[in-house]
């Protein structure tokens, strides 16, 4: 019988945003809808006014980023540019969606606000200030929330790499105590494991200094630890590493799959007597999107395992990197776990 169990991020701070804003709608509507005497049947034409002002100013806003990411000075279009250029932004973005809302509106309702600023030119200044207040008062907002869940990120990813780089004591003792015991016994063994060592304890610092690295040095690093540990283990690990070189070159976050190798081993291998073998594949899951899967045969489960550190871990990285593009799922069964994440296919 086989289990499975999704872990996909919530809906991305961008969504929430735009749920935000459609929410505040119906407010802003009614608002104005009062201060102008409430007359029936006006409540719909101030709704769809607010609603197609307040979505084309977050067009403007959040989507906008994207094209115009150089200027902004953004190597994420999720993040925010300093205040400065923030501030020309969200006010560029309100008067772009007051204009262009303000057309949609007028196409509803059939009469142009414009004239009003000739017929009532109080109530016409009234009517834009209003809008503008509640835009930028939102947007003001959205970018301090931004803005903190972007120190966040940083102090997530800060701790991620701090813990990935405190070596496991009990591989390097082990290791330590293996080629000591080798030396004597078989120096071109243990030569063999002091060459393995030193690539990985090289790989894994390098790998911390930068947020993202390619998946061919991804892989490459999970080579070395594999390494170590069949030396280690013997014949009761084996391991599998296919990567289609097209993607040998795709961003991925840096130390990503070592947490779900090491569980694999951890808890599938070493509890097994006969051990077994960990697989690690990467292959592309249509023309947009990376599948890639960490599976043993070992002692497996018969229901999805408490998600620990190592698979936290990993779904915090995914969703700080990918948002709700990516997902995480488990699946279980008395013959082995399997662990796939499911990304946004990045081009480098």
């Amino acid at each position: 019988m086989n289990t499975s169990q999704t872990f996909s991020p919530q809906l991305s701070p961008r969504q929430r945003r735009l749920l935000w804003v459609w929410a505040s709608t119906p407010l802003v509507a009614g608002a104005i809808w009062l201060q102008n005497g409430g007359h029936s049947g006006e409540f719909l034409e101030h709704w769809v006014y607010s609603l197609a002002i307040a979505t084309l100013t977050w067009v403007w806003i959040d989507l906008g980023r994207w094209p115009a990411r150089r200027w902004l000075g953004l190597s994420d279009t999720n993040d925010w540019p300093s205040p400065v250029r923030a501030a020309v932004w969200i006010t560029s973005g309100v008067v772009f969606g007051y204009v262009a809302g303000t057309a949609v509106g007028d196409a509803f309702a059939e009469h142009s606000t414009w004239k009003l600023l000739h017929i009532d030119a109080p109530r016409f200044w009234n009517i834009i200030i209003s809008s503008m207040l509640v835009a930028l008062g939102l947007t003001a907002f959205f970018w301090q929330n931004a803005h903190t869940e972007k120190l966040a990120r940083q102090a997530q990813e800060a701790q991620l790499r701090l813990l990935q780089s405190q070596l496991d004591p009990h591989l390097m003792f082990n290791t330590l105590a293996h080629v000591r015991a080798l030396i004597a016994q078989n120096p071109s063994q243990a030569t063999a494991m002091i060459d393995g060592f030193n690539d990985y304890l090289r790989s894994t610092l390098s790998a911390t200094q930068a947020p993202s690295h390619s998946l061919q040095r991804e892989f490459d690093r999970l080579r070395d630890y594999l390494g170590l540990m069949q030396l280690r283990m013997g014949q009761r690990l084996h391991f599998e590493l296919q990567l289609d070189p097209a993607l040998a070159n795709t961003p991925i976050p840096s130390l990503l799959l070592q947490p779900l190798v090491e569980n694999a081993i951890a808890h599938g291998l070493e509890p097994h007597v006969e051990g077994g073998t960990v697989r690690v594949s990467a292959k592309a899951d249509g023309a947009k999107h990376l599948r890639i899967v960490v599976s043993d045969d070992g002692a497996g489960s018969l229901t999805p395992p408490t998600p620990g550190f190592g698979l936290r871990s990993v779904t915090e990285r995914v969703a700080s990197f990918y948002g709700a593009a990516g997902r995480v799922h488990i699946e279980a069964s008395p013959n082995g776990v399997s662990v796939a994440l499911h990304l946004p296919l990045t081009t480098p």
